[in-house]
């Protein structure tokens, strides 16, 4: 019979209702007994049209502590001394975990989706017998990058194959600004665009972005190191799935690289908020509200500009 160590096993010790004042000599005592790391958890407000989101300051928090398997027996009793003595309010319990291959649990889970005529197919599943590459986006999903999924993004496809419809992006030059790992970029040339220029400030994405375009056998889809107040150029159609205050202290840009008789696809709004972020980005710009996309959280449209 197997030992708990030989099934790399580790206690989670779930700690509720602590004081927000004795979170910091907490932990540190936690470390003392052999607590290996922690992890609060958090909640966050944004207020609309507010880039920074916030985080709600509690009275009392909930913390996760990790235990190696054989800290127990020591841990357990000098854990409830400590709480008896400072937060007799607090309450914790001891959860046996096993430990897993996160990346490998993740990945039994992803699947491929069809979404507006796509293919959203995660590249250790793509197969050319099983999917065509003329509709397939084929992704490789991290932590911090797009799967397709989210409902700003698919706003931001729908909308994009809704000027497809229109003819409208056939044989146009098109921009992702906010590209993230270039899910929308590779979707444009799907869409027969005559180029497509991915960009971001982030160099992560930079890389991401490229891997995506490698995956997808992306011929006309370009990443680019320039900030969007370093482009020149202007395009028939400008993306951009950024979060609303960020899209509103780029509206100028993004207006500026739109040529006239252009569109402007904007997503990553709240819902909460849009008549006035659409009062506050279409200020004194001469356009036309051409679509509109939403749910309970987020908003998305499409503009025309006229001059």
């Amino acid at each position: 019979m197997k030992s708990a160590q030989q099934f790399k096993t580790y206690w989670e010790v779930l700690v509720h209702n602590l004081p927000t004042p004795y979170e910091t000599e907490f932990t540190n005592f936690a470390f003392t007994l052999g607590c290996a790391g922690t992890n609060q958890q958090l909640e966050f407000k944004q207020p609309s049209l507010v880039y920074e989101a916030q985080i709600e300051q509690k009275e009392n928090i909930h913390l996760i502590c990790y235990f190696p398997i054989d800290k127990k027996e020591t841990a357990a009793p000098a854990l409830q001394d400590w709480f008896w003595k400072h937060s007799p309010q607090t309450t914790f319990q001891w959860v046996l975990q096993k430990e897993r291959d996160w990346l490998k649990e993740w990945k039994k889970h992803f699947k491929p989706f069809k979404f507006a005529g796509f293919n959203f197919v995660p590249s250790w599943l793509f197969s050319a017998k099983k999917f065509k590459r003329s509709n397939s986006i084929i992704i490789e999903p991290g932590m911090a990058f797009g799967t397709g999924h989210h409902a700003t993004t698919q706003f931001a496809i729908e909308n994009l194959v809704f000027l497809a419809s229109k003819n409208f992006v056939k044989n146009k030059s098109i921009v992702d600004i906010g590209s993230g790992s270039g899910i929308l970029s590779i979707v444009a040339e799907k869409l027969g665009a005559k180029s497509v220029l991915a960009n971001d400030n982030d160099p992560d994405c930079w890389r991401e972005a490229a891997k995506t375009f490698k995956l997808n056998q992306a011929k006309k889809a370009k990443v680019t190191k320039k900030q969007i107040n370093e482009i020149n150029k202007s395009y028939d159609v400008v993306m951009a799935n950024i979060i609303d205050g960020v899209l509103i202290q780029l509206k100028e840009d993004l207006w500026r690289i739109t040529k006239p008789g252009g569109f402007i696809i904007l997503s990553g709004i709240l819902a909460e908020g849009e008549r006035a972020f659409l009062q506050d980005f279409c200020d004194q710009k001469e356009y036309k509200l051409i679509k509109e996309t939403s749910d309970s959280e987020w908003y998305s449209c499409v503009i025309e500009k006229l001059k």
